[in-house]
């Protein structure tokens, strides 16, 4: 089982990524290995999951695979488990490898390691590491770890309580609906925890077309982040936010100045709550909250397939 940060320091998971280019590993000139993504939480890097998935009956196109098996718990199948599948996959493949996951729900661990490439999880659901997935739901019983690699989640549902989006990750969120679940009255829900620890980096979380609020609660008391390093970098914009939502929890004696959290054209309840702390921005510039978009924040435009649903500028 994966917990969240213990006293405010994230457990140290590996990474395997091309970080002299900041973008995922998995991602070559000439083969995209992205997949689109429905209710997902999930851990990047080297992927251990106790997960719940809970896989539709929806299925949607997807590109050609040079390896392909078939997981099922009933009918036509290569494997009865997803842990199975990918055990089998060949390993440091130059080829893509398709693991279909038919519909029903799958109780398992499951670790997707670096040798593991070129690798889709696809079918009527989609799971997986350093991907996006599409039409699966994954409960998760930790938090998403979103650590130094470049991210994209899309229409992602995403629920926790304390922290349960963190990391020094470069990760962009859109049109995703984000959770917090409900605390007991003498605690607090923190939606996001970046750890940004070095001045000059790219990394941060932004929140684009999103909705947050809490599971079960309209009372004020929780906050969409705190900083977990001197120089964490969160941007909720053009999202909204239900009246549970209490703002940003920094402390004015504390926190870093370097410190960046942005606001820009947010709607709901939530939106009008306002944190006095000079960490705080309420952006009213658009030239300002485009450095946040999907174009230019993780250069979307150069490395997304076509066939990705996203919204690369403001709308």
């Amino acid at each position: 089982m994966m917990n969240g940060p213990v006293n405010g320091a994230p457990a140290p998971v590996p990474v395997y990524a091309d970080e002299m280019h900041r973008r995922p590993s998995w991602i070559c000139a000439n083969r995209t290995n992205l997949l689109k993504a429905g209710y997902v939480c999930l851990l990047l890097g080297l992927a251990v999951w106790q997960l719940v998935v809970l896989v539709s009956h929806r299925s949607k196109p997807h590109g050609p695979c040079d390896y392909s098996s078939v997981v099922a718990k009933s009918g036509r199948r290569d494997f009865w488990t997803v842990m199975e599948a990918v055990d089998a996959v060949p390993d440091n493949s130059p080829l893509t490898s398709c693991v279909h996951i038919r519909h029903g729900i799958y109780r398992e661990n499951v670790v997707i390691g670096p040798t593991k490439v070129h690798l889709r999880l696809v079918g009527d659901g989609v799971i997986g590491s350093h991907f996006m997935a599409r039409d699966l739901t994954i409960a998760n019983s930790g938090t998403l770890y979103a650590k130094e690699t470049i991210q994209f989640y899309r229409d992602c549902q995403i629920q926790g309580s304390k922290y349960f989006i963190y990391g020094d990750g470069q990760a962009l969120f859109q049109r995703c609906t984000v959770k917090a679940t409900s605390v007991p009255p003498e605690e607090m829900a923190v939606i996001t925890g970046q750890s940004n620890e070095r001045e000059h980096t790219r990394t941060g979380f932004v929140f684009h077309l999103c909705e947050l609020s809490t599971v079960g609660s309209t009372l004020p008391r929780t906050f969409l982040g705190g900083p977990l390093g001197a120089f964490a970098k969160t941007v909720v914009m053009q999202s909204s936010l239900d009246a549970s939502i209490a703002g940003w929890l920094v402390n004015a004696s504390s926190t870093p100045r370097t410190v960046y959290f942005g606001e820009y054209d947010n709607s709901g309840p939530g939106a009008s709550t306002r944190t006095n702390s000079s960490c705080v921005r309420h952006i009213d510039n658009e030239s300002v909250a485009k450095n946040f978009t999907l174009r230019v924040f993780l250069e979307g435009k150069t490395w997304l397939p076509r066939d990705v649903p996203y919204d690369l500028d403001i709308v």
